[in-house]
């Protein structure tokens, strides 16, 4: 396993590309005025960490020293004259101590607050961009992809993204509020400020040495195996009657629990990675606290070291959590930017494959009256052999075409390229004598017009109204019943049973195959579409059914021209012409 994910992210890409990368789609999600906000937040809470240093300084010395005289104080006293009592002295300071802590603590939680707000809106933006992409990307490249894929992509490596942005934040604000107090320590003694620098330093160091790489390995292990998860869990819903069938639960739990313990370990590991420094830190710098009282036990005057001491056991409190946040942030990003960086490169290839994008809402109002493919051949990306040569194809308004084949002989290619989802490799694509090759132009005076019904119908888990609706509007009950009724839904259940609001399960599962069909073909009609695809779309309904669809939607539906896509000698015999697929070419029967 450790073999193979070595090898799998044997990038070409570079670090430095990885960083550019990065930036550019940051840059170009970011809000410049949310990024101000974080920023001042940040900044402020650097400086309410100094002030905090200096509070406890102040405190501590008028804590041992009631009556103590000096500039700071005097200024004090002059502001406020009744403090010139020691005991009005103290409680001042004791106030003033616990406002500056309680503000430093209050500015770090709303500056973390509003960083983790901006990283989400950020993430929010990238991943709707990688969905645009995705949505916009030519039909070939949709064709390469994997489902899982894409959901994994969508849902746990935007995840990664949030994170590695809000552990950018995090250690953004742990490096500020440190170099605050580093400061303020500095000013008060600046052999403590650093000795415990040094320390710190030198401890991480000698800590996380070997966490490092680990922690980068981690998040390459979780990125991988994350996508073999969802397509587990995917491949088992698909296909759960044939694992009952076959009694395959504990192959499929076995390899399930696999996946999972191996990422809740690595996260798990990532986890203490993460805190362990702190463990050993804060116990060491206890010992050295403990030397430093012992060092200074002899002078004569114990308030300066008293109050040096507590000044260090404060700024060590306060500094610890500071540090540990920026490690911790950077094994958070360790461990989420594989994931991370591997959405950013999907958007970037995602990209360089997209359509011709145009926003227009102007299409065509007139209907076209015919296509014509002139002498068609397409191939595949990669592939050796042609999937069509030399096709020849003509439908006019009002036409029933039928198309026969044996499987694998380029049906299907041939229904992407008639719909203008596939652009022709040779040959011409005509629609009313003019030749379309741009994306706008197939849309606009072409797919615009077209409805069609896939071999594989998808339906989501909810009514069937609701699936033959898909996306139109919601108010069309007259032509919802319509079509319907032309489809036969309506007369797939008994009366008893309220079949609009039947709900069909996860893709249709709680429907027979020509049940999910006619739903498929009900969808289609209701969005009163001139053309008509069927892709092998009555192929689980019976001979009966069939025609009387058929029939149904020659006889009720009005300027309507269907290609049918079938085995069936019945409906072919309904058609007005036939065509036959063989060796690759497209043959008029009659």
């Amino acid at each position: 396993m450790i073999l193979k994910i070595k090898k799998h992210f044997l990038n070409p890409l570079t670090k430095n590309s990885d960083f550019s990368i990065f930036l550019k789609y940051i840059f170009e999600s970011i809000r410049k005025k949310g990024l101000l906000v974080v920023i001042f937040l940040v900044s402020l809470g650097s400086l309410a960490e100094l002030v905090s240093v200096f509070s406890v300084v102040l405190f501590l010395q008028v804590l041992s020293n009631p009556n103590i005289d000096s500039e700071i104080f005097s200024i004090v006293k002059i502001v406020f004259p009744k403090l010139n009592n020691g005991n009005n002295l103290v409680l001042f300071s004791a106030i003033f101590f616990s406002i500056i802590v309680s503000v430093a603590s209050l500015v770090k939680f709303l500056s973390l607050k509003k960083g983790t707000y901006f990283a989400s809106k950020i993430g929010t933006k990238i991943s709707n961009k990688f969905f645009k992409v995705f949505l916009n990307q030519t039909f070939e490249n949709y064709l390469l992809s994997k489902e899982s894929h894409v959901v994994n992509i969508s849902q746990n490596h935007a995840n990664s993204l949030v994170m590695v942005l809000n552990n950018l934040i995090f250690i953004l604000s742990g490096i500020t509020s440190s170099i605050g107090i580093m400061i303020a320590l500095s000013i008060y003694n600046f052999q403590i400020a650093v000795i415990s620098l040094v320390i710190i330093g030198i401890a991480y160091f000698l800590i996380t040495f070997n966490s490092r790489k680990k922690l980068s390995f981690n998040g390459k292990k979780i990125s991988q195996l994350t996508g073999e998860h969802v397509k587990l869990v995917k491949d088992v819903y698909g296909s759960f009657r044939d694992i009952l069938i076959t009694n395959q639960i504990a192959n499929y739990s076995k390899e399930y629990d696999k996946y999972d313990s191996e990422i809740r370990s690595s996260r798990s590991e990532s986890l203490i990675l993460a805190i362990v420094p702190r463990f050993f830190l804060e116990p060491f710098l206890m010992l050295c606290l403990a030397f430093y009282i012992l060092q200074n036990s002899s002078i004569s005057s114990n308030t300066e070291v008293l109050v040096s001491i507590g000044t260090f056991a404060f700024s060590a409190q306060r500094l610890l959590p500071a540090i540990q946040q920026i490690f911790t942030g950077y094994a958070g990003l360790k461990t989420h930017k594989p994931a991370s960086m591997e959405m950013l490169y999907e958007i970037e290839k995602y990209n360089k494959n997209k359509r011709e994008i145009f926003i227009s809402n102007k299409k065509s109002n007139k209907i076209p009256n015919n296509l014509f493919l002139d002498s068609v051949s397409y191939s595949y990306p990669n592939a050796k052999t042609s999937a069509l040569s030399s096709v020849n194809f003509s439908v006019k308004l009002n036409e029933f075409i039928g198309i026969s084949g044996v499987s694998g002989s380029g049906k299907s290619t041939l229904v992407d390229v008639i719909m203008g989802l596939l652009k022709p490799s040779d040959g011409r694509f005509i629609v009313d004598g003019n030749v379309l090759n741009k994306e706008s132009d197939l849309y606009k005076y072409w797919r615009f017009f077209i409805a069609h019904v896939p071999q594989r119908v998808y339906l989501s888990n909810t009514s069937i109204k609701e699936n033959i609706l898909f996306g139109v509007n919601k108010n069309k009950d007259t032509l919802l019943n319509k079509v319907a009724d032309i489809s036969l839904v309506s007369s797939m259940f008994s009366k008893e049973v309220d079949w609009k609001n039947y709900v069909v399960g996860s893709n249709g599962s709680r429907l027979s195959g020509g049940q999910r069909q006619r739903i498929a073909i009900a969808r289609a009609l209701i969005l009163e579409k001139p053309y008509l695809i069927f892709d092998e779309a009555t192929s689980a309904l019976d001979r009966e059914t069939e025609e009387k669809i058929i029939l149904n939607i020659k006889k009720f539906v009005r300027n309507k021209t269907l290609i049918l896509i079938s085995h069936s000698k019945n409906v072919l015999d309904l058609c007005d012409r036939n065509y036959i697929m063989k060796n690759k070419k497209l043959l008029e029967t009659n």
